[in-house]
């Protein structure tokens, strides 16, 4: 017989294409924190769990031409991605883009500060 088992607490980010300008910007930053890209994705996406925010309903325009791997992750960051992903009517991939966007054009740590005055 079957016995109910936890959900693990790493699920998987799905693969999706960013901007190759982002992305080198954020591999700098990771190289001077001394982490691989991957990791400084998961602890950017983590920081926008913490401190949620709305997302543009607008797409990010440009050519997406790098490939995001698979990317394990804690359960409630992927959660909390896909939530604001869904409030602005927009794919979880295009969220990642733009939470990206905010990280490296440092955005997402004003809206850090802003949100923790309002929160």
């Amino acid at each position: 017989m079957l016995q109910p088992v936890p959900s693990p607490k790493l699920v998987t980010l799905p693969s999706s294409r960013g901007y190759s300008r982002d992305l080198e910007r954020l591999q700098a930053a990771a190289a001077r924190a001394q982490v691989t890209r991957n990791e400084a994705v998961r602890q950017v996406l983590a920081m926008y769990a913490a401190h949620p925010y709305a997302l543009s309903k607008r797409r990010l325009g440009g050519e997406r031409d790098v490939r995001l791997a698979y990317l394990p992750l804690q359960r409630s960051v992927l959660e909390a991605v896909e939530q604001g992903a869904v409030n602005a009517g927009i794919s979880t991939a295009e969220a990642v883009r733009q939470i990206i966007r905010d990280y490296v054009q440092g955005h997402l740590l004003r809206n850090q500060v802003r949100g923790s005055r309002h929160g």
